[in-house]
């Protein structure tokens, strides 16, 4: 019962949100997020904790949680905004820097491994991937709720981005040529995440771009 009330409020705020533009959507999303600070101590001490060890103090550690939180909310404005209508308009305001090293790269003929953080909506880099030839997996939280696991999968499919759910269970040896991207947790309910990546996928279960489930790559 709480996963389906929870799925629906993730409806609703899709529905609200995929009504306003996407700077609005942008700013109510970071509002929210700073709203939500104030309740959730546990979290802002996680932050602050981990800001300290940037080397940031007083006031300006302050500004450092404020900013954590305003881009945490700023990623759930994009994301329930997003529809399949607006790529155009999400890849024309993409700059993208770098992609000659990507491309030499892939004149190698091997899969390549982005091992980077997750800041910032990420899952617009699939349209850039798709452009120039990337076929792109990301491994994802196996989320509880299977309908806002399935949610998160069909978006991300939408933008080019097949999905590798994370069970802590090994694939077996990695046989194809994929580019993979691994993150660090995006949630500031967890202190840190670390993945191993030694030719092996930690899951079991991959959801191809549309969203059927196979057992292996």
């Amino acid at each position: 019962m709480k996963h389906t009330a929870v799925y629906w409020l993730f409806r609703m705020g899709m529905f609200l949100f995929g009504a306003l533009p996407a700077r609005v959507a942008r700013r109510l999303g970071e509002i929210g997020a700073l709203a939500f600070m104030i309740g959730a101590r546990g979290r802002r001490a996680m932050v602050m904790k981990h800001g300290s060890r940037l080397g940031f103090h007083g006031r300006e550690l302050k500004r450092h949680r404020r900013r954590v939180f305003a881009a945490y909310g700023r990623y759930w404005g994009e994301a329930l905004w997003m529809r399949p209508r607006r790529r155009p308009e999400v890849e024309s305001q993409l700059v993208v820097e770098g992609l000659d090293l990507v491309r030499e790269a892939m004149a190698e003929g091997k899969g390549i491994v982005f091992a980077v953080p997750h800041m910032g909506n990420w899952e617009f880099a699939g349209p850039v991937a798709s452009q120039i030839g990337l076929e792109l997996w990301a491994v994802a939280e196996n989320l509880a709720n299977r309908r806002i696991r399935e949610w998160f999968v069909s978006l991300r499919n939408q933008l080019d981005i097949g999905i590798i759910l994370a069970t802590g269970r090994a694939l077996g040896p990695l046989r194809v040529r994929i580019v993979l991207a691994l993150f660090t947790s995006l949630s500031v309910s967890f202190a840190c995440a670390i993945f191993r990546f030694d030719g092996c996928l930690p899951d079991s279960l991959c959801t191809n771009k549309q969203g059927e489930e196979q057992e292996q790559l």
